[in-house]
């Protein structure tokens, strides 16, 4: 199976733990796979271990995760039933995607490209940081093609 193109994106989460999603894109659909929590790439382990937080194994877990979601098509209802937390959002369920290039104090100073907004059409919205050094005009290339409707702040 080939892949779907896709980015990554932090939920931050005011009550309760953070979650990493790896978000595949397809025709008119966004698909997300919860990934990792908190502990989501080695900067990320090194400042929890120095605050005394220490989920080694958390890189290990997150590549396992990684390699289980590249056999599975992530347009499947098997693709949802991997992780409660997976979601998937069809184009017409979304009335817009913001991007903002201002960069997210939520990470704790680890780089992050910004925030993606996702407005849904029942006008609750999903914040997913971009952290890490990815390409947001890639990323919204890939949501424009798909059939999501792109605005900047």
């Amino acid at each position: 199976m080939t892949e779907a193109e896709s980015f990554y994106g932090l939920q931050p989460r005011w009550l309760g733990l953070d979650r990493f999603y790896k978000v595949y894109v397809t025709p008119r659909l966004m698909s997300a796979a919860r990934v990792a929590g908190q502990a989501y790439d080695p900067q990320a382990v090194e400042a929890m271990a120095r605050a005394g937080y220490g989920p080694a194994a958390a890189m290990q877990k997150r590549a396992e995760r990684e390699k289980m979601y590249s056999t599975v098509d992530p347009t499947t209802k098997r693709f949802l039933d991997l992780d409660e937390h997976n979601f998937q959002l069809g184009a017409s369920e979304v009335a817009g995607v913001t991007f903002s290039g201002r960069k997210s104090w939520w990470t704790g100073g680890l780089p992050n490209q910004g925030v993606l907004t996702i407005h849904k059409s029942d006008g609750s919205t999903l914040r997913l940081i971009l952290v890490g050094d990815q390409d947001i005009g890639r990323i919204q290339v890939l949501l424009k093609q798909a059939g999501f409707s792109l605005h900047s702040n």
